[in-house]
């Protein structure tokens, strides 16, 4: 689903026919081309469709469209800011690697709170 809204194709089209590949796993280069378990070059984003037309591109939240490596992630498919969890999920309260939060094309050590209120993703998200 997340492929198809990110991309207007089918999810076999875009290389995430079933999930996406955990990180540090190369099971996906023994895959037919519909199972790769990332967005492939193949397929444009919304990011990358607007940008050229004069919109501002932003994606905060959950990615996991392909974490492997860096080309995979939502900068390098036409976002021009990331706040978020590039993986499926991470804890809500403590983020951390693998599975933590990316500023940008950064990773986020501890992410910490900018209210009185504890850290939540959900509220650093929106």
């Amino acid at each position: 689903t997340r492929a198809t809204l990110m991309t207007g194709l089918h999810p076999h089209q875009t290389g995430i026919g079933w999930m996406t590949q955990p990180p540090n796993n190369s099971r996906g280069k023994d895959r037919p081309p519909a199972y790769q378990g990332y967005l492939n070059r193949n397929c444009v984003t919304i990011a990358e469709a607007l940008q050229p037309a004069g919109y501002t591109t932003l994606m905060a939240g959950k990615w996991h469209l392909g974490y492997n490596a860096r080309d995979r992630w939502p900068l390098q498919r036409g976002f021009e800011k990331f706040y978020g969890c590039i993986s499926g999920a991470t804890n809500y309260f403590t983020p951390r690697q693998p599975r933590g939060i990316t500023l940008q094309n950064e990773v986020v050590t501890d992410p910490g709170s900018t209210t009185d209120r504890r850290y939540y993703t959900t509220d650093a998200f929106t």
